[in-house]
């Protein structure tokens, strides 16, 4: 039986990251800023992928390779747009979760503990 942290637990949690957040904006020393690409590079098989920042704060730098039937660990590697020769589209964005995703995932408890340190979470970029 997997434990879940309460939907009341989780909403002070989640009024505690968006204090952190204020604070992280006006306090930041973050070269990376909103807006800011990363780069990410699978030495295995050759993939590269191009993200995003919405907001402020930590970004993983090793992330897992995308490319189907590659079990392999993609870098962050900031180069690759000057090394690389490519222009890559950004496919993926690095978000700070709402409070209703965070209801969805309370039994992720590794994951919630990543966030409410000011970690950020990666998807793919929403087709609008």
């Amino acid at each position: 039986m997997s434990k879940k942290v309460s939907y009341k637990k989780l909403a002070r949690l989640h009024n505690v990251l968006m204090e952190y957040e204020k604070r992280v904006i006006e306090e930041t020393t973050d070269p990376l800023g909103i807006g800011d690409r990363l780069g990410f590079h699978c030495y295995s098989c050759g993939n590269m992928i191009s993200t995003v920042k919405l907001t402020h704060g930590e970004t993983a730098t090793k992330i897992e390779c995308n490319r189907k039937g590659c079990k392999s660990i993609m870098l962050r590697n900031d180069n690759v747009y000057k090394y690389q020769n490519v222009d890559l589209e950004d496919t993926h964005e690095w978000w700070r979760p709402d409070l209703n995703w965070l209801k969805k995932n309370r039994d992720k408890l590794s994951l919630l503990d990543h966030i409410f340190k000011g970690g950020l979470i990666l998807r793919k970029i929403r087709k609008k």
